[in-house]
């Protein structure tokens, strides 16, 4: 379930959201905060990367790869409208299964007024 949480916060705070089908990957790009003003492509896949028989979930920062979750046997994130990303994970261990699956809504930062005539007006009318 904390790997879930954890994608599915990922996905809210996002600027770009992207899965790919063919490699189970999801691509995600952080929206700019004052901690990373410049944020980099991050992104997330299962694999057996330490060869113990058991795959996990990896998250990839800056080229570093990090497991979030063991035991992962499926996932799949989709995009079932702008905006919208249903969030599929599933794990089985010693013969039990888990899912967790849930819906997120990114986040739609907009950094310009210019799409809004009179929003400017508005905001500056405050200072």
């Amino acid at each position: 379930m904390t790997a879930g949480q954890t994608i599915s916060t990922e996905i809210r705070s996002a600027q770009t959201v992207e899965w790919v089908q063919d490699t189970k990957k999801l691509f995600i790009l952080p929206l700019p905060a004052d901690a990373n003003p410049v944020p980099t492509l991050d992104f997330y896949y299962i694999n057996d990367l330490d060869y113990d028989g058991i795959k996990d979930l990896y998250w990839v920062h800056l080229g570093a790869k990090e497991p979030l979750a063991s035991y992962i046997t499926g996932w799949e994130c989709v995009e079932v409208e702008p905006g919208l990303w249903n969030v599929f994970l599933e794990a089985s261990v010693e013969g039990q299964k888990a899912s967790w699956r849930s819906a997120i809504r990114q986040r739609r930062v907009k950094l310009s007024y210019t799409d809004r005539p009179g929003m400017l007006a508005f905001l500056c009318s405050f200072y």
